[in-house]
C-alpha cells in the first residue's frame, strides 16, 4: 500500500524511516490569486483564525502577546475569527489581561476574507497542520505570517516568519519589530504573494486525477 501525504517531512523522511512508501501531494488552494486584491496593510491589525475548542490551536498564545503589543503600539487590535460561545476560557483570558477593547472575537465566518482587505499580520500559532488552509489563504491576501515553530508543512516558507519559542514575550517583539516597519512589512507581502503563485489548482487536478485513475485501473 502507499500513502498519499501532504507534509514533506513525513513523505521525505518519517515514512521513509518507517519503510512505508508514500507520495507527495499539494493541496487546493481556495482562492484565483488573480482576482484578489492584496491586503493594504494599512492598519495595525492582527489577525488569528480557527476552532477555538481545539487545543492544538493555540489561541490563547496569541492573545498573550497582545498584553506586551499593546504597551508599544496603542492603537494595535487582534481580531478572532472563532467559534467562542462556550471557550470560557479564551474570554477570561482577555478580560484579566485587561485587553477587552483590543481583542475582539468575530465569532466564525465562512467568509473571513471580509476582513483580509486592511490586515497587517496573521498570528497562526498551531502546532498540527497538514498543508494550513488558513495560512494559504491570508499569504494569497498578501498578509505576512507568524508561525510558532510549524516549519514542516510545504508553504512555510515565503511572506512568513518562524519562532522556535512558544514566549509571548518573544513572539510580541517580533511582531512589534514588523509592525513598526513598514518596508519589512511590504517585504513580507510580497513574498508571500509570490510564494503563492507557485501553486496551480489546474496542475494539482492533473495530479490528483492521475493518481485516482492508476488507483482504479489496479
Amino acid at each position: 500500500s502507499i500513502i498519499v501525504s501532504l507534509v514533506p517531512l513525513e513523505n521525505d523522511y518519517v515514512f521513509k524511516k518507517w519503510g512505508i512508501g508514500s507520495i507527495l501531494m499539494s493541496n487546493f488552494v481556495t482562492y484565483e490569486q488573480k482576482k484578489i486584491i492584496p491586503s493594504d496593510l494599512t492598519e495595525n491589525i492582527i489577525l488569528m483564525i480557527g476552532r477555538s475548542n481545539d487545543n492544538y490551536k493555540r489561541l490563547y498564545l496569541g492573545i498573550q502577546t497582545m498584553e506586551y503589543i499593546t504597551k508599544e503600539i496603542a492603537r494595535c487590535k487582534m481580531i478572532i475569527i472563532s467559534n467562542v460561545t462556550n471557550n470560557y476560557y479564551l474570554k477570561n483570558l482577555v478580560n484579566d489581561l485587561i485587553l477587552t477593547k483590543s481583542v475582539i472575537f468575530k465569532g466564525y465566518s465562512s467568509i473571513p476574507e471580509v476582513y483580509y482587505k486592511n490586515i497587517s499580520l496573521h498570528i497562526f500559532p498551531t502546532i498540527s497542520e497538514s498543508f494550513g488552509l488558513v495560512l494559504s489563504e491570508t499569504k494569497i491576501y498578501g498578509i505576512p505570517n507568524i508561525l510558532i515553530g510549524l516549519d514542516y508543512v510545504s508553504i512555510s516558507k515565503g511572506g512568513t516568519i518562524i519562532i522556535y519559542d512558544d514566549k509571548s514575550e518573544t513572539i510580541s517583539k517580533i511582531i512589534i519589530e514588523i509592525l513598526n516597519n513598514e518596508n519589512y512589512k511590504k517585504l513580507l507581502s510580497k513574498q508571500a504573494i509570490i510564494n503563492m503563485s507557485k501553486i496551480n489548482n489546474e496542475e494539482i487536478l492533473k495530479k490528483w486525477t492521475e493518481l485516482l485513475l492508476s488507483i482504479y485501473k489496479i
